[in-house]
């Protein structure tokens, strides 16, 4: 047998040009084939950091990416990613023993200072955000939008109980940046929820105790502001101080920059999600009808809005525009992504969206499943089968997205 040859020391491909590795990269859009890419060495290692996939990845509780989506794509587990709460952007949520949170990029593996346990928020943090509030308590008849429900302890949702503290959870999470976290925290099976902000590695969450426990059915970072949606239609503005005197983030004033009307039902109806997504240049809510009865024969309607801000209200539009724009929506985010050029024609105005939990108790036990909408044809197709929690080896499911968002001209 012939001798093995030595390994050069002096081996080329560590040295392999970053442009070279980036157009190899652009034609690799499986995660599978990018995790092995980066598997090679550091420096490819660090070349895949730089050259973050196209396309949103759906990741399952048992840490299983892929699943079948986009169409070819290979699966693969990621132990690490087992178990996750909840997701944002590209970022695991994933809940601790003690009760507290935990933030890890699977890819990157790059992780979050912790986050608290709510039954750590005190009646100090919830102190601190009336104290910032005071200062504006004259200058509310004077606001440019509607001051909601701040400092009014009558305003509970009928027939609603306070939650119990101990059942308090993490029902969506924004990163709003590296040293601020916002949440909706409600109650297990409860549809009430309440704002809350943290700085990741502090010791408490600052839940404002004076403000209404509300039906927030979405909530998003748009240009630098955090934006929520609630179930009369109506986009709050969520008024956030963060000093850096020490003194911990509070939610001071929640505004009103639409008013929105709860949407008429056909009676077959009965339910109605809504997501909000930063398209970029433009701010979109997303309405899905469904039906009553998951055995009812009963086609889903979605119908897309723009926020107009100078009018304070939602304009329908009929179009993301033509450049191969599809939304992703899920319950843990939702994300406008410009299609690669192998999908654009298929992908244009699609909304891809996940029932994974979103329907807050509608349906029992809960369905998880992938469907796509057609705007242009107004029909839906699964992608991947209806289950149920009982039944599913791999659901419940959320996205993961680890890119930004693309402008979207929606008209």
């Amino acid at each position: 047998m012939p001798r093995k040859k030595a390994r050069s020391s002096s081996s080329p491909w560590p040295s392999l040009p970053s442009d070279v590795a980036g157009e190899v990269l652009l034609r690799l859009p499986s995660y599978a084939d990018r995790l092995c890419f980066g598997a090679v060495c550091r420096s490819w290692r660090a070349a895949s950091a730089g050259h973050p996939p196209r396309l949103p990845s759906i990741v399952f509780i048992d840490g299983t990416f892929g699943g079948g989506f986009p169409e070819g794509e290979r699966s693969f587990r990621l132990p690490r990613a087992a178990g996750h709460h909840g997701s944002s952007g590209a970022w695991l949520l994933f809940r601790r023993h003690d009760g507290g949170y935990s933030l890890l990029d699977p890819f990157s593996m790059a992780a979050m200072p912790p986050l608290p346990s709510l039954l750590s928020s005190s009646a100090a943090a919830a102190a601190a955000c009336d104290a910032h509030n005071k200062p504006f308590a004259r200058e509310r008849e004077r606001e440019e939008y509607d001051v909601v429900g701040l400092g009014r302890r009558d305003r509970l949702e009928v027939g609603a109980a306070e939650p119990d503290p101990r059942t308090l959870t993490v029902r969506r999470l924004v990163v709003c940046s590296a040293g601020l976290v916002a949440a909706v925290v409600g109650g297990e099976g409860q549809r009430l929820g309440k704002f809350a902000v943290c700085r990741p590695g502090a010791a408490s969450w600052s839940v404002c105790g004076q403000d209404q426990w509300r039906r927030i059915k979405d909530m998003v970072m748009y240009q630098g502001k955090l934006y929520a949606v609630d179930h009369n239609e109506d986009l709050l503005a969520v008024i956030v101080v963060d000093d850096d005197g020490g003194a911990p983030p509070a939610v001071t004033r929640i505004r009103r920059a639409i008013r929105g009307a709860a949407p008429s039902f056909d009676p077959r109806r009965r339910l109605a999600l809504h997501y909000l997504v930063d398209a970029g240049g433009e701010l979109l809510m997303v309405r899905r009808e469904v039906g009553s009865g998951r055995l009812q024969a009963v086609e889903e309607r979605f119908t897309v809005f723009k926020a107009e801000f100078e009018s304070k209200r939602w304009v329908e539009v009929s179009t993301l525009g033509d450049d191969g724009v599809a939304l992703f929506l899920g319950k843990w985010g939702s994300r406008a992504v410009r299609a690669p050029e192998e999908h654009r024609k298929e992908w244009a105005d699609r909304i891809f969206f996940l029932d994974d939990g979103a329907s807050d108790g509608f349906w029992s036990p809960p369905l998880y499943a992938l469907s796509t909408y057609d705007m242009r044809r107004q029909t839906t197709y699964r992608l991947l089968p209806v289950m149920s929690r009982h039944g599913a080896d791999l659901f419940p499911a959320t996205w993961i997205f680890p890119q930004q968002g693309t402008r979207v001209d929606a008209r």
